[in-house]
């Protein structure tokens, strides 16, 4: 038996949105993880942050020595400095891709959000879809009480109106307080032309039911909905 395709439109819109969700959430995590990768880069980089001011103090020395009349050596940094430095420019790089990675997640992120945003809204409509369908079906059936109600109200107030006779003996019909108040109540409101009602028709029915009674104890009433009714 295949799903109602309103059912299966929104059992998709919901696995699509767990699907979001689960890819925002990943993305969440990295770029978590991608913010302390810089923060962690930027501290590295602080410790070098004393590296130039190092270099120039060496070649301050240097040109001090130089102009107390030693001769000028070599102008490459001792190993310590250049290794320092290295380390620096190292970390500065990876600074600059940590930050990179960061922007690109958190751009990921944003987007991943607005996917989310949008499968939470498909999910929404699916949802109204099938409440629409549902609402349509129960206002089909509110028309179908309705004209039941009516259909009902005719066949009791046709009875209510009505004065059995057998023989000589005439049998006035007496109905229960609550029964006849409703019956008053629904009568105010009834606007219909007297040309939608079967009053004739309903009141054979009782009388023909009536003489059925008299010779068969278990003889059953001939009201049937409209679309089963059969005209006696």
């Amino acid at each position: 038996m295949s799903e109602h395709p309103k059912r299966a439109a929104l059992r998709a819109a919901i696995a699509a949105r767990k699907r979001a969700n689960a890819r925002c959430q990943h993305l969440e995590a990295a770029v978590v993880l991608a913010r302390e990768l810089c923060s962690s880069c930027q501290r590295v980089l602080l410790a070098f942050s004393d590296v130039d001011a190092a270099i120039v103090q060496h070649r301050a020395e240097e040109f001090r020595r130089v102009a107390g009349g030693e001769s000028l050596g070599a102008l490459s940094l001792p190993e310590y400095l250049a290794t320092r430095r290295t380390m620096r420019d190292v970390a500065a790089e990876q600074l600059t891709r940590a930050r990179a990675t960061y922007e690109d997640l958190a751009a990921d992120v944003s987007e991943a959000k607005a996917t989310t945003e949008q499968a939470a809204l498909e999910v929404a409509k699916s949802a109204c879809a099938i409440l629409l369908e549902e609402g349509a079906m129960q206002g089909l059936a509110l028309k179908d009480a309705w004209e039941g109600l009516w259909r009902q109200f005719d066949r009791v107030a046709v009875f209510a109106d009505c004065q059995i006779h057998y023989a000589d003996t005439s049998f006035s019909i007496t109905l229960p307080p609550e029964t006849a108040s409703l019956l008053h109540a629904i009568a105010k409101i009834d606007d219909r032309p007297s040309a939608h009602r079967d009053d004739a028709v309903n009141a054979e029915a009782w009388c023909l039911w009536f003489k059925e009674l008299l010779g068969d104890a278990d003889a059953i009433s001939h009201f049937q909905p409209r679309r089963q009714d059969c005209r006696i």
